[in-house]
């Protein structure tokens, strides 16, 4: 899944939940982060422009945990990308 210099990540959230969508390059830094926000359960996407970031690979991973304190279990989800310019 090689980009340039931008790319789309699409999520569905199915239940009210605080969402956090981040990018770390290959030595585990965090670079950036896309997300941090309450969703409502519905289809999503964020764009990542990593045109002043240097070609490599990079991970971008999503938490998601449920606002209903009555459910249990987060979700978490980690893709690695290649940037490549």
């Amino acid at each position: 899944n090689p980009f340039n210099p931008s790319t789309t990540i699409k999520y569905a959230v199915p239940d009210p939940s605080k969402v956090r969508i981040s990018v770390f390059d290959i030595l585990g830094r965090e670079v950036t982060e896309l997300c941090n926000e309450n969703k409502q359960p519905g289809y999503y996407k964020v764009v990542w422009n990593a045109s002043h970031y240097a070609s490599g690979i990079y991970f971008i991973q999503m938490n998601a945990r449920q606002n209903d304190s009555r459910q249990t279990g987060d979700y978490v989800n980690t893709l690695k990308i290649s940037l490549i310019k």
